[in-house]
């Protein structure tokens, strides 16, 4: 997974399952990324994995954070309650 630069580290990897942390540029928030076989699902949280929509109260924000963290996520991803999906183009591209 590339990133702009940012710090990258991977909590769980099996062939079917991956979970990607990536610290944002916002102190203590965090962009969780679960791929499952053919879908992303990509979300902003806290320090403690909690979402991070309940704490901004703003999902346009969790989206922006994300969309900076991963720009494809804006052309193919999937909005839905603070966090983006992508579904089928998963195996397509790399983020």
């Amino acid at each position: 997974m590339k990133t702009s630069g940012q710090l990258t580290g991977t909590v769980f990897q099996s062939p079917f399952f991956s979970w990607e942390r990536v610290q944002t540029q916002n102190k203590g928030v965090y962009i969780q990324t679960f791929k499952m076989q053919d879908r992303w699902v990509i979300l902003a949280t806290n320090g403690n994995g909690r979402n991070y929509v309940q704490d901004c109260g703003s999902e346009d924000e969790c989206y922006g954070l994300i969309e900076n963290a991963y720009p494809a996520t804006r052309v193919v991803g999937n909005r839905h309650e603070g966090a983006i999906e992508i579904i089928e183009s998963a195996n397509a591209f790399s983020l």
